[in-house]
């Protein structure tokens, strides 16, 4: 593969940090920069707080009411939130290892994703399938759009409600005779 097609490290780097959780600077104001057993701590006092509140005021207690047993509940809620963070961070850092691991054991699975000519062809694939469906698209409503116009025997001097109007009046002429002309009913509908 030659180098003008290939990504140079320093820009996979550059990408990846933008990608992975945990590389972006923490801010107390901001919980998504926030780690993820932080981010289920604050998600679970946030809730059971909110909780608390409402069903102080569904009983119309106040806020202090059998504090003491509540507030060990919001901690006790606030630890499991805190919990499910950390096993949810152990979890992607080991899928995160395992994978790395894989990619330096089996490069040769990966070179695609740092390929440019790849992504080009992919996107070249990608563009003909556009365009063949485009081009069906605009064949079916050229073929239809004949139809209309075989169907049209006054030519194009009268819009299209115009010429439904009058198709109606033949056809309720035709049904107070009693007999019905297919073919008017067929151009009427063509006109759906």
């Amino acid at each position: 593969m030659a180098d003008s097609t290939r990504v140079s490290e320093k820009e996979l780097e550059r990408r990846e940090g933008f990608i992975r959780a945990g590389h972006r600077e923490r801010h107390l104001i901001d919980p998504f920069t926030w780690s993820y057993p932080w981010k289920g701590a604050g998600a679970m006092l946030g809730i059971s707080v909110a909780a608390l509140y409402l069903q102080n005021r569904w009983n119309k207690k106040p806020y202090y009411y059998a504090i003491v047993p509540r507030l060990i509940l919001v901690g006790a809620a606030t630890a499991v939130g805190y919990a499910a963070g950390a096993l949810r961070e152990k979890h992607y850092q080991t899928r995160d290892a395992v994978i790395e691991h894989y990619m330096q054991l089996h490069p040769e699975d990966f070179d695609h994703f740092n390929d440019l000519l790849f992504v080009r062809k992919t996107m070249e694939n990608r563009d003909k399938v556009l365009m063949d469906r485009k081009d069906r698209l605009l064949a079916k409503l050229e073929q239809r759009n004949e139809e209309r116009k075989g169907l049209n025997e006054e030519g194009s001097s009268k819009s299209d409600g115009e010429q439904i109007e009058e198709l109606m009046t033949e056809i309720k002429k035709d049904l107070d005779l009693k007999k019905v002309d297919a073919q008017k009913i067929d151009r009427l509908r063509a006109f759906n």
